[in-house]
């Protein structure tokens, strides 16, 4: 009987334990969240001031003049999905995976991934960005994109996309795939009527063909800040989870402890009164 008591001790110390290593990685993810939600929300109204400017710049007449929303005389489509960089955060890294196998099967495709987590989901992709996401920042990001540009420009691939988790609370997120390129204007609602520019510009389609690129580029950054908190708050999530887990488990084991004690206790009272009466 002492035995058992011993065991059951043993794994409510070994369960109180990991209960705390769970709190406290708990508080270090919300601690995280609530600044990479700042950025995130910082990132949305960025691109909302783009989206603005690019109504004022481009209308629905500029589809066939700007590089960026014509199609070329690529093959194969581009992928590029992002992972995490480390583990514990649930469902996250293997849900994209799987998004990402549903949208790319049977296509001629490559991939190309952010995340350490991803090399072991996809071996063969391209290139990988694996400590991309350590320090991003939004210059980083930009530069990025230019080399996305450039493989659109040089026909490598017809279409590029971007896969990535869209955080739409703490506690729902949703895998999401966007195509970059050739981006379709038609998304943004522009005005069908041409612009009038109250001033001279020696290029105006250049001027669009930035404003669009630096468009792109935020929204770029936007998924891939929401990838970063969507990752965070499931992170944040599981441990919780596994706190409140640790925690009814050890009110279980406590209390088998508590009664198996009892009976303990009671048998040892009954060979007393026993021995007693001989």
């Amino acid at each position: 009987m002492s035995t058992s008591l011993t065991k059951i001790r043993k794994r409510i110390s070994s369960i109180d334990s990991t209960m705390k290593i769970t709190k406290a990685m708990k508080m270090v993810s919300s601690s995280k969240m609530i600044r990479k939600k700042r950025s995130f929300y910082d990132v949305c109204n960025y691109q909302r001031e783009v989206q603005t400017l690019l109504k004022k710049v481009i209308d629905l007449n500029d589809v066939e003049n700007l590089t960026l929303t014509k199609p070329n005389k690529g093959e194969k489509e581009l992928y590029i999905v992002t992972f995490s960089d480390v583990g514990l955060c649930g469902s996250y890294n293997n849900s994209i995976y799987k998004y990402t196998l549903e949208l790319t099967q049977d296509k001629n495709c490559d991939v190309l991934y952010f995340g350490n987590k991803g090399k072991n989901k996809f071996p063969n992709a391209i290139e990988d960005y694996q400590s991309f996401l350590v320090s991003v920042n939004g210059s980083e990001i930009n530069k990025f994109f230019i080399y996305l540009k450039h493989l659109f420009l040089e026909n490598k691939y017809k279409e590029i996309h971007i896969v990535y988790t869209n955080f739409k609370n703490a506690l729902v997120f949703e895998n999401t795939s966007l195509k970059l390129l050739p981006f379709d204007l038609s998304e943004v609602e522009l005005k069908k009527e041409i612009l009038q520019f109250p001033y001279h510009y020696e290029s105006i389609l250049k001027v669009k063909e930035n404003t669009l690129e630096m468009y792109l580029s935020a929204i770029l950054t936007k998924c891939i800040y929401s990838s970063l908190l969507s990752e965070e708050s499931m992170r944040r999530n599981a441990m919780d989870n596994a706190t409140k887990n640790a925690e009814d488990i050890s009110k279980q084991l406590k209390l088998q402890y508590n009664k198996l004690r009892q009976e303990n206790i009671t048998m040892e009272i009954q060979d007393i009164v026993v021995n007693s009466m001989n």
